[in-house]
């Protein structure tokens, strides 16, 4: 059985320097959350990471993502709030960014350093199509060189 602690996380996280997203490695739900099985009981890693670093969730409240991460764990990103305040947040999301030719290019380094489409497109907000897109302009550009 897995208990995490402060110290038995980082095994289980990706730390992404540009975001200050602690990308969870471990089980995902198939809405993009971090879990874990504890007690017989599926729990919410970023709900277990709020409670080690900041302490209690108050009543009545959730723990949301300042980063929109889903699978973001880093304390520092995550915070209370009710679920009227977890509605409001999701549609202050911009739908698709466009990318400059520097995030681009970072893409395609992240890309090159084994991270997938689905991480990319989470970090990024955008959807694995479009990260498939850029690598594929990419390869086109990089073949005609």
């Amino acid at each position: 059985m897995l208990t995490l602690t402060q110290s038995s996380i980082d095994e289980f996280v990706e730390r992404i320097p540009f975001s200050g997203c602690w990308i969870w490695l471990g089980g995902i739900t198939k809405d993009g959350y971090g879990r874990v099985s504890y007690a017989a009981t599926e729990r919410f890693v970023h709900r277990i990471s709020y409670i080690l670093f900041k302490g209690g969730i108050p009543e009545k409240l959730c723990v949301l993502h300042k980063c929109n991460i889903r699978s973001c764990i880093n304390p520092e990103h995550l915070y209370a709030g009710t679920k009227a305040d977890n509605s409001a947040d999701r549609y202050n999301i911009t739908a698709t960014p466009e990318f400059d030719a520097s995030t681009r290019l970072r893409i395609i380094e992240l890309k090159a350093q084994g991270y997938s489409d689905s991480i990319l497109a989470e970090l990024y907000q955008c959807s694995r199509s479009r990260i498939w897109r850029i690598m594929r302009n990419y390869r086109k550009f990089r073949s005609e060189v």
